[in-house]
């Protein structure tokens, strides 16, 4: 029977060796993603934020209450 790994060192060497494999891909990975991100944005700036305020086209247009009329209406 092995026993259970009490510490980092204790620990089997292939596990060791997938850990820091995986630590090491990451690296690559944060490079080249800082690299793209710098020439997308160097190629398409984000634009500026519009100084208009568009409070009265964003509100909803509230209808009229329909009186009840106690007389028929003539095209019912």
């Amino acid at each position: 029977m092995t026993e259970s790994a009490t510490t980092q060192f204790d620990a089997p060497v292939p596990e060791l060796l997938w850990t820091a494999c995986e630590r090491v891909w990451e690296v690559p990975m944060i490079v080249t993603t800082g690299w793209w991100n710098a020439a997308v944005n160097a190629a398409w700036p984000p634009r500026c934020h519009h100084t208009i305020s568009h409070d009265c086209h964003e509100q909803l247009a509230v209808p009229e209450p329909i009186e009840d009329d106690p007389e028929p209406a003539l095209f019912a």
